[in-house]
Formats: structure tokens, sequence, C-alpha cells
């Protein structure tokens, strides 16, 4: 009897010295645990949830969103600023409550976290899509044509037809801005929250594979997004109360606004139904985490404050909250990885609102050949680069120091590859504003001795090429009086003897397309080589407790000096570079650009993009000189689970005697 009692403490004595035990438990909700979705309670089945989240929000945040900003400008008569302003109240919301939830993210229930998480991200797309069912049908106005019209009166500015509704309509625009906020309070756990369960419940071998996989969704989603944007916006924006017969306008019309709202509506199902639920059903740790992160060599920096930050009851207050920050920062492997992190994130986020843009600016693209060459290079380029390091890491079982010189070696060969910005094709002549018109000499106004009297408006940029090899900006412009099918004829502003026009603009033969897709591909893949090595750098250079408050802080860092500044920078590049702006017939107010020099766009972005990679290579240098792993305690070799947890059903895990490491088995789907 003694004897039973004396194991009895044992087993008690040594669950009690593995931290963390007593939150494992079985999948489900409530009384409501089958055996069947045991299957699914370990860390694939938690990353197959986690990555539909990350899909999700990727396509609606990172890509359908940048896809419909001009449609939302067009629709809400919304300024660019305005729109600017749009997409960074994401990172706006993120960064106001980004410190204080993760603060309290390793003591919380995280996958219950994640799980309202998505409930907050369904209900900010629900508001998003609220204006086009509390707004009237689109009015586009009659009085648009592309043709020479000498009958035509003048615009009366007083009578536009326009009721005082369609007047208010850019008051929408902090409808926007608020459903945007919300979403970035909504996804402050995924980046945060979501990884650190991978690292806790995996040995780190596994775990750098499991969350390079969470990573390449990341990718996944905003090419998705790009994709679901393009399809949507080929439906007429009121297509679900008007009949089809009564849509007068075609997609290539400049007045066209496609059906922007549908994705918001569908995401807001697939988080609630296919993200929140099973997410809720995951127990506070996964089974087996506590024993793994028992026996995790601790590759912590020796500056870290680790004797404070783990004493009994640190954290558990709000009090702590700024001394945890500063104890935070002060670990100098940590704050120079997260600055390399921000200007990676400047990048990446500049080149995620404007790489499309970017291509069809610089190669004469329409938008739909720009979006799918953009997604050509991004998605299996992201993916691989997203991928190649975790196999590395597990292969070659890397550590801090060995990470931070792959992330310089990233940034090194980016910074060598970045001239290929100067591969790209001439400007686009157009008469009256890059050149004169045949008969003028006068450079800047559309108008001319040849078309004074057709009555053009200059609002809508409907370009045609002449049979002399200019582009006008309108085939009114280009003083055409007759449409025959595709071509235009009778051009009195065209030079030669056929006076006639097509659509679309002039261009020129350029072969600089195909080399910069190739290039731009291999600049991609190994630029996105870095994001799993920053993350696992952030995790393993902390102390234990502190994973998910230290990517928080680092969020809380990178978003306003690399994810908010990025796409900025790169908007006013191109605003910096336009050469033909949109213009209001009655108000004279500038809207978007029609037209860019190309030159000017591939020079300033070659700077922006060298200086980012240089700072990047110097901090990671930076931080890399800096790291001290503490003392380790030595593993005994040979030693296994099973003696740890004294037979108890877990995870099967073993101390290798060869490499001292472990590895863990998870159960497959």
């Amino acid at each position: 009897m003694s004897g039973s009692l004396e194991r009895a403490k044992d087993e008690k004595s040594k669950e009690s010295e593995i931290n963390g035990i007593e939150d494992e438990g079985d999948c489900g909700w409530s009384s409501f645990r089958p055996r069947f979705l045991q299957k699914f309670n370990n860390p694939a089945g938690y990353l197959c949830v986690y990555s539909i989240f990350l899909i999700t929000q990727g396509v609606l945040v990172n890509g359908h969103t940048n896809v419909i900003l001009s449609t939302l400008e067009r629709r809400f008569r919304l300024q660019s600023f305005q729109a600017g302003v749009i997409v960074i109240s994401y990172d706006i919301g993120y960064f106001t409550l980004c410190l204080f939830v993760t603060f309290y993210g390793n003591k919380g229930h995280r996958p219950r976290m994640l799980a309202i998480s998505s409930v907050i991200f369904g209900v900010a797309a629900l508001i998003f899509s609220l204006p086009h069912f509390t707004t009237g049908q689109y009015v586009y106005g009659s009085n648009y044509s592309t043709l020479c019209d000498v009958t035509s009166k003048p615009i009366d500015c007083n009578d536009t037809g326009i009721s005082e509704e369609e007047e208010r309509l850019d008051d929408y625009f902090y409808v926007f801005m608020i459903a945007m906020i919300i979403q970035g309070f909504g996804c402050i756990s995924i980046y945060t929250v979501g990884y650190t369960i991978l690292e806790d419940s995996l040995p780190k071998e596994k775990s750098a594979l499991y969350i390079g996989i969470a990573n390449a969704t990341t990718i996944i989603g905003p090419c998705l997004g790009y994709v679901v944007g393009a399809i949507s916006l080929t439906f007429y924006v009121d297509f679900d109360t008007t009949e089809p017969e009564e849509i007068e306008l075609e997609s290539s019309d400049p007045r066209w606004v496609g059906a922007w709202w549908v994705a918001y509506l569908v995401a807001a199902v697939v988080a609630w139904l296919f993200v929140s639920i099973p997410m809720s059903g995951f127990p506070k740790q996964l089974p087996g985490s506590a024993v793994i992160r028992s026996v995790k060599e601790s590759e912590t920096h020796a500056g870290a404050s680790s004797d404070v930050v783990e004493k009994e009851g640190f954290g558990e207050s709000i009090k702590d909250l700024p001394r945890a920050t500063y104890l935070m920062l002060r670990n100098a492997p940590f704050l120079f990885t997260t600055l390399g992190g921000a200007a990676e994130a400047f990048v990446v986020a500049a080149f995620t609102a404007f790489l499309p843009k970017y291509i069809q600016t610089q190669f004469n693209l329409t938008a739909a050949e720009a979006g799918l060459y953009a997604g050509v290079i991004a998605v299996p380029g992201g993916t691989i680069g997203m991928i190649i390091p975790p196999i590395i890491i597990n292969r070659m079982k890397l550590k801090t120091p060995e990470l931070l010189k792959m992330c310089i070696m990233c940034c090194l060969a980016v910074l060598c590859s970045v001239p290929v910005c100067l591969l790209y094709c001439p400007t686009t002549a157009v008469a009256g504003t890059t050149v004169p018109y045949p008969d003028s000499q006068v450079i800047g106004d559309l108008s001319a001795s040849c078309n004074a009297q057709c009555g053009c408006q200059g609002e809508y940029f409907s370009p045609v090429c002449g049979s002399d090899n200019l582009t006008y900006f309108s085939a009114c412009f280009a003083g055409c009086v007759t449409q025959q099918d595709e071509i235009y004829v009778d051009c009195s502003c065209v030079g030669g003897s056929e006076s006639a026009a097509y659509s679309g603009l002039c261009v020129e033969p350029c072969d600089a397309l195909l080399p910069f897709l190739c290039f731009f591909f291999v600049i991609v893949l190994v630029n996105f080589m870095t994001v799993t090595p920053i993350l696992l750098i952030t995790m393993r250079c902390v102390p234990e407790s502190q994973k998910t408050f230290a990517i928080g802080v680092q969020y809380w860092i990178i978003r306003p000096l690399g994810g908010i500044p990025g796409p900025i920078v790169f908007g006013l590049i191109f605003d910096v570079a336009c050469e033909l702006w949109q213009e209001s017939e009655c108000t004279g107010e500038r809207g978007s650009c029609w037209l860019h020099d190309t030159a000017d766009v591939a020079i300033y972005i070659l700077v922006a993009c060298l200086l980012c990679k240089a700072f990047a290579t110097v901090a990671f240098s930076l931080a890399l000189h800096w790291y001290r792993p503490l003392e380790q305690r030595n593993i005994s070799s040979g030693t296994k689970l099973e003696e740890i947890t004294d037979g108890k059903d877990a995870s099967p895990v073993d101390i290798s005697e060869e490499n001292n490491v472990y590895s863990t088995i998870a159960t497959p789907l």
C-alpha cells in the first residue's frame, strides 16, 4: 500500500515539474468531445484550420482590397489619398492593440483567442460591404462620348444630374476606414499567437517546417485575392438588383464599376464557419506541448533578462507592460532582427500593393495582363521561397547564429539583383502631354485647334493609336467623328493620309518584359527566404514566457516603420512620376494618374529598394554580432520522453544520442 502511494506521489511530482501539462486536453466543445475529433487534436490538425484563416485574411486584406481600390474611388468618389488611408487603417488597428493582446497571449487560451479573432474579422468584412446595400444603384451618367461632336454643348456644372445622395457618397470613406481598423483588431492574433502554438507544440526542426508551410499560405492568400478581385470586377456592381439587359456599360468602359463587395460576404462566412467553430474546439495547449517545451534546448539571448520575466507573477498585471517592453527592446539581437524585418516589410508591403501597377506602368500592359504576370511570379516565387528555408533548417539543424547568417546572405543576394528595375519600356508618347500635336508646338494641353470644337471630356482616359503612330487621349481629342467597328475614321488631328485611329496605346516593340519577369521571380524567391528565419530568431532569442509578446512587439515596430510607410512611399513615387492626371471638368480637381514616366518610376523604386536592403543587411549583421546564447543545461544522451512522463501517453519524443536533439512525429490527418 505504501509503495503505491509513493509511486503516485512520484507521478504527481513529475507531472508538476512539467509546466502547463494540465492545460492539455481533448478536442471538442463542452461535453461534446467524440473520439474521431481527437485525430485532429495535433499540430497538423491545428495547421489546417490556421491555414484557412491565413488564406482568408490574405485573400481579403492583402489581395482583393488592393485590386478594388480604383473601383471604390470611382463608385464612392474618393480621392487616391483616401484610398491609401483605407489601406493603412488595417495597420492602424493592428498597431493600436497589438501590445495589449500579445502581452497576455502566452497566458490565455490561444486557440479561443484565434476563434474570437475570426469572428471579429468576419464582422469587419460585413461592415466593409454595407455601403453597397445602403446606397442606391450606381449612377454613371449618359452624356459621355468618345467621339468628336461639334454639336455638343459645354458641360453644365450646375446641373450634373447627380442626386444629393450621390454627391455625399464620399462620406462612406469613414465606413471603410472603420471596417479596416476592426479587421486590424481581429488579425492581431493571426501572426502572433498563431505561430507560437506551432513553436510550442513541435520540436525546433519540425516547427520550422510547419511555420514555413503556414508562411507559404500567406503568399497564396494575396495571390488568390488578386484572382478573386479580377473575376468579381467583371460582374456589374448592381448585378443583384439589375437585369442584365438593363446594363448599358461594357467592362471596357472607363465608367464601369464591378462587384467589389461580393468577396467580403464570402470571407465573413468562411471565417465564421470554417475557422471560428473548429478553432474554438482545440484545448488550451495541444497534447504533448508541455513535455516538448520541457526538453527543448534554449537559445535565449544571454541579455534577455530571463531572470526577471520568468519570475512567478510577472506579466499578470498591466503594470508590467512598460517594463516588459523595455526589457524586450534591450535584447539587442531581437531589436536588430526586428529593425531588419521592418526594412524587409517595407519592400514586401510596397510591392504587394503596387506590383501589378508597376508591371502595368513599366511595360504598357492592361490591368488584367499585369495582374496575371504579377501572380505568375509572386505565387510560385513566394511559395518556394517560404518552403526552402524550413527544409534547410530541418536538414542542417540550424540554430540562431546560422539563421541570422541566412538572412544576411539573402539580403546581399537581393541587393545585387535589384538593378533589374532598370529593365522597362519607354514611356508612351501622348499628343498634347509628352509631345505636341502634329500641327502644334504646345506640350501640356490636350486641346488643340483640330479638336477645339469637339466638346471633348478629359475625365476618362480612353487612348487611341493614330495611323501616325502617336497616341491620343481619346478618339474625341484625336478629332475622330465616326467609328466603324473598332476603327475610328475622319480624325482631324491625326497626321498622314489615313486619318484613322485604333483603340489602345501605340506600343513600340519592347523585349524587356520577359527578362524582368525571370529576374524578378528569383528576387521574390530569395526575398521571401528570410520570413521564416526572422520569425524563428524572434521566438528563440527571448525567454519562453515572452514568445507571443515578442512577436507582438516586433509587429508593433514593423507596422509603423515598414508595413505602413512602404505603400505610402511607393504611392508617392508613382504620383511624382505622373505625366497625365485625371481632372474634373468642373472643379479641376485631380483624380488618379493616367500615365507615368517609366524612367522616373524605375530609378526612384531602385533607390528605395537599395536603401532598404542595405539597411536590413546591416541590421541582421549587428544582431549576429550581439547574440550570445545562455549557458545550456545538459540533457543526458538517450533520454526518452517516457522517462519524463513515466510512461504516460504523450507524443513520441526521443532525444538523439548523436545530435542531442529530438524528433516528433505528428499524427497524420
